[in-house]
């Protein structure tokens, strides 16, 4: 694969990621910053210029930074990504799946999921 197709990919790559991440915002089972931080990670291999303006953004580039710099999430957004995945994890476990072995599946993924989130560093503001 040629280096500039791979620019190309990441880049589109990136677009899609920060766009599910602004739809999160709207959409409060969707998170919104693992998808800036993917789309940020995919910026910095395909366009340096994406991702300054990214990373230089008044509302998302201090999730960017704060992960960028020191992998840590601000307490805010902790806050609202637990209470996403216990809701959209409680609905799916609730609604949708069928079986006490794919439950404890569920149950155990949205743990770990809550427990990463929980115990990265919080981003001083």
């Amino acid at each position: 694969m040629g280096r500039e197709l791979k620019k190309r990919l990441y880049n589109f790559l990136g677009h899609f990621f920060v766009t599910i991440g602004f739809i999160g915002v709207f959409l409060p089972i969707l998170p919104t910053a693992p998808f800036l931080i993917v789309g940020a990670a995919c910026y910095s291999r395909g366009s340096k210029q994406f991702h300054d303006v990214l990373a230089r953004n008044k509302v998302f580039g201090s999730v960017v930074r704060n992960w960028e710099r020191n992998g840590s999430i601000s307490l805010q957004a902790k806050c609202i990504a637990v209470f996403a995945v216990l809701v959209g994890f409680a609905v799916s476990v609730t609604y949708f799946v069928t079986g006490d072995v794919w439950r404890i599946v569920f149950i155990t993924i949205g743990a770990t999921i809550v427990m990463y989130i929980v115990f990265r560093p919080t981003a001083r503001e």
